[in-house]
């Protein structure tokens, strides 16, 4: 497909999370001219750079207004609206079952989608379905994250080259593990190990298992404490259940912390857990852990199997069961040299296989093709 090429006029409608602002501003920098149409709250606060954010989000007064205004009917036309004024090369929808139906609607092309996860493994078979497959249909090209997304695309008829499966990536420059003498590394010898969850406090991300598994890691290690990272509608659930179970005490919740200051906390911690009920290929969250250096404990979706070997990884156990998760943090708590040498190994594992600006590349690649005529 060529190398890519850069100049562009590019659009994104998305959600503002840490894997699309990484992608936009990743373009911003090579010298596009970006732009971010939404209609959500960022997951956290705006930083966007070189990034022309246009925030479309509105409130109404009445249940019926505010319906409105969340319909896919508004906010198609909101988009349109924006999309006369910018006059973008190229559109770039990220998750099919809202912003991927709007791209849809716009019929403006080349329009690139982006799956999720629960879009196209959940969304695709419940009363959206027919059109998130007219979206995936519709689309010049059709991004993934993740083997299982990609599986799933090819089987609804799509197939390569307007499919491709691309890594969001991690930038293993901010997230690495720290100088021994600056981090976890060099706190070894004391017997407190922090175990630390990033996921949002939602009931997709089933934090509350990890809340139930924290009284029995305490029976087998006491020394063990916790950093639960993430907002969410659960998140005050999750507080009183702590304060109720007597573990507030050796768990902090520091509510949504920005990305740039996630690998400080990813090196103040020893484990990494992720208890999803669903993922897209490797959640970006376990591949930033990974990259740090930690172990990681996760659920058994996505491609989380491919990318987390037994024991040399970390491990991966099956959902909603606090006491497998249990056992798993306690082995890790009390082997150290295991714990050190699994860390490495992941933090190889990222560096080679997952690495943000090499797959940003190949979007890069995916933008030229369809610039130049491509996928017609």
């Amino acid at each position: 497909m060529g190398e890519g090429r850069d100049g562009m006029r590019i659009c994104y409608l998305a959600t503002w999370t840490a894997s699309t602002e990484k992608m936009a501003k990743y373009f911003a920098k090579r010298g596009n001219e970006v732009h971010f149409i939404t209609f959500d709250a960022p997951i956290y606060d705006y930083d966007p750079e070189e990034v022309v954010v246009h925030d479309l989000r509105r409130s109404g007064g009445s249940p019926i207004h505010r319906k409105l205004l969340n319909s896919v009917l508004y906010r198609t036309i909101r988009a349109r609206q924006e999309i006369n004024r910018i006059q973008p090369d190229i559109i770039h929808s990220h998750y099919v079952t809202e912003y991927g139906i709007i791209g849809l609607f716009l019929r403006r092309h080349p329009f690139v989608l982006s799956v999720w996860g629960s879009d196209i493994l959940i969304d695709l078979k419940g009363r959206m379905g027919p059109l998130i497959l007219q979206a995936l249909r519709a689309a010049d090209h059709v991004h993934c994250d993740g083997r299982n997304t990609y599986q799933a695309v090819i089987e609804q008829g799509i197939r390569p080259p307007k499919v491709s499966l691309i890594y969001f990536g991690v930038d293993t420059g901010i997230f690495r593990p720290d100088p021994p003498d600056e981090g976890r590394l060099g706190e070894e010898a004391g017997p407190v190990k922090r175990i630390i969850s990033t996921r949002m406090h939602r009931p997709i991300f089933d934090v509350g298992t990890l809340i139930e598994a924290i009284p029995l890691v305490l029976k087998d290690y006491p020394d063990a404490r916790f950093t639960i990272v993430g907002g969410g509608p659960l998140r005050e659930t999750f507080m009183e259940t702590a304060k109720k179970t007597g573990i507030d005490e050796v768990t902090d919740f520091p509510g949504i912390v920005p990305n740039s200051h996630l690998p400080h906390l990813l090196n103040a911690a020893d484990i990494y857990v992720s208890t999803s009920l669903s993922d897209s290929g490797l959640a970006i969250s376990t591949a930033e852990a990974m990259a740090c250096g930690l172990p990681v404990i996760i659920t058994d979706f996505g491609d989380n199997a491919n990318w987390v070997e037994e024991n040399k990884n970390g491990f991966v156990i099956p959902a909603r069961s606090p006491q497998a998760l249990a056992e798993k943090i306690v082995y890790l708590c009390k082997h150290p040299l295991e714990r050190e040498q699994i860390g490495m190994n992941n933090w190889l594992k990222i560096s080679e296989e997952y690495n943000y600006y090499r797959e940003m590349k190949k979007i890069a690649v995916v933008y030229s093709y369809l610039m130049n005529g491509g996928g017609k």
